[in-house]
């Protein structure tokens, strides 16, 4: 059975710990705010998901206080018919297992951690009927142990219940300070960003599980994320990116659901001849009357700026490089249009370097942008 999620009713809360009070400890974790960051936005994609953006609580670095306000709120909110609750950052296992906020002592866990135990209590009282954890945290397996799953199964058939998890319930999970993302989060935004070839319009959380794996194996993680849920209903909400690359497979979907194959007609193969002189010589006109094109494979977007100091170079695949004076940062961008320019907003990958580049303007072969200290700054195309 397939449960059908509505993005209008449906809340996410994305809670992440980076930086920690408790350094003897607790490492910080520089890529939790690109995680959280990057899935909001996939998140209110309409191409992925559609939760509309003020349905999106975004928790960075907060302390344990705020964030059980947060999971109080959302429960008890009787609007709410799906709730999606993201968490990022390490776990401590000491009488119970917990998630760590920006003020949880390891010495203390019990009186400034997130309790698991209190998590899974309040979401049994929830008002919402479908609730999808994704864990990205060491020993999350432990969410899905047979105690807990007794635990879930107990308040069906009330609740449908869904948890993605980084790792077994005695294994860690891994980053590296190189990467953008943590590795199991950097495979699941990678999975709802490009999709999976060959598959349907929706994506079920098998599928996404199963293509996580193949990600994080190809890596070179030995860490193997888990999949729990408490019934055989299916989470029908994240869409594909890839279906429609896909047309014949996609005819084949429709077709299947619809209860019939459509008979294919025969082609008359003078009248495929002539559609092709059409195309041919509408493409051959379309090739002499336009202007040359740009270097950048989208206009005005991809490609690299720079001057006697500085140099930036803007990728496809969402992420950017700024360098100067052999000194080089990265993170990722997202783009949004403004009368005839297309202003492209950089999220840094570490907000602690002068150069926060929030608010850059391209124009043909030139990009602008303000300094730490005001001043425009202005590159050429290379």
């Amino acid at each position: 059975m397939t449960t059908l999620i509505d993005p209008r009713t449906t809340r996410v809360l994305l809670i992440g710990t980076g930086e920690y009070e408790d350094q003897v400890y607790f490492e910080n974790i520089p890529q939790v705010k690109n995680n959280l960051l990057e899935l909001q936005r996939l998140f209110s994609q309409d191409a992925i998901l559609g939760v509309y953006d003020h349905n999106i609580i975004r928790l960075y670095n907060q302390k344990d206080g705020k964030i059980y306000d947060a999971l109080a709120n959302l429960c008890e909110d009787p609007s709410v018919k799906t709730l999606i609750i993201y968490y990022v950052g390490h776990s401590c296992v000491n009488g119970g297992f917990y998630f760590t906020a920006k003020n949880s002592r390891q010495n203390r866990i019990e009186q400034n951690g997130i309790l698991f135990e209190h998590l899974k209590n309040r979401l049994k009282h929830a008002k919402a009927e479908n609730i999808l954890l994704i864990l990205d945290t060491c020993q999350s397996g432990r969410a899905s142990d047979q105690s807990d799953r007794e635990f879930w199964l107990s308040i069906l058939p009330s609740k449908n219940i869904w948890m993605l998890t980084s790792s077994p319930r005695h294994r860690a999970s891994f980053f590296n300070k190189q990467n953008l993302h943590t590795h199991f989060t950097g495979a699941l935004i990678k999975v709802l960003k490009e999709g999976i070839p060959g598959s349907f319009q929706k994506l079920d959380l098998k599928q996404i599980h199963k293509a996580i794996q193949e990600e994080m194996a190809n890596a070179g993680n030995t860490s193997k994320p888990g999949l729990w849920s408490s019934n055989r209903n299916k989470f029908d909400g994240f869409k594909n990116r890839a279906y429609h690359a896909n047309a014949e497979f996609a005819q084949e979907e429709e077709s299947t659901l619809g209860g019939s194959k459509p008979l294919k007609k025969p082609q008359s193969s003078g009248f495929a001849f002539l559609l092709s002189l059409i195309l041919f010589f509408g493409f051959l006109y379309f090739l002499l009357n336009s202007e040359p094109s740009a270097k950048h494979s989208q206009p005005g977007v991809i490609g690299t700026w720079k001057d006697a100091r500085r140099e930036i170079e803007i990728k496809p695949d969402n992420t950017y490089m700024y360098q100067e004076n052999g000194v080089v940062k990265t993170g990722y961008y997202t783009l949004e249009e403004a009368d005839s320019n297309l202003v492209v907003r950089l999220i840094c990958e570490k907000t602690n370097w002068n150069y926060l580049l929030d608010h850059i303007e391209i124009q043909g072969n030139h990009l602008r942008y303000q300094d730490w200290s005001k001043n425009q700054i202005e590159l050429s195309a290379e």
